[in-house]
């Protein structure tokens, strides 16, 4: 995927990282190593139920410490609500 990225002159991807609709703590990881691979940002894009909006107000630049900026994308998504909002796991 990162390859095809790199190739085209226009590319989006849109993955949720959670990966499920239960209760997951282990986030899925390919997203970022496919943005760290192609140099491309990751743009956080939050959707909150409750209010009815999506909020994109945040990009993570990849630079290998995966752990630290992995817990900075959880924590941008913990104040979202989802319409089941206890689903939601970031430890």
């Amino acid at each position: 995927m990162a390859e095809v990225a790199m190739q085209s002159e226009r590319f989006g991807l849109c993955i949720t990282p959670e990966g499920t609709r239960k209760p997951n703590p282990d986030w899925k990881k390919g997203f970022y190593f496919i943005a760290q691979k192609a140099k491309l940002p990751i743009l956080l894009f939050g959707v909150d139920y409750a209010d009815k909006r999506i909020q994109a107000t945040k990009v993570i630049i990849p630079n290998g410490d995966f752990e630290t900026q992995m817990q900075e994308i959880k924590e941008y998504f913990k104040d979202f609500k989802g319409k089941i909002p206890e689903n939601f796991v970031y430890e």
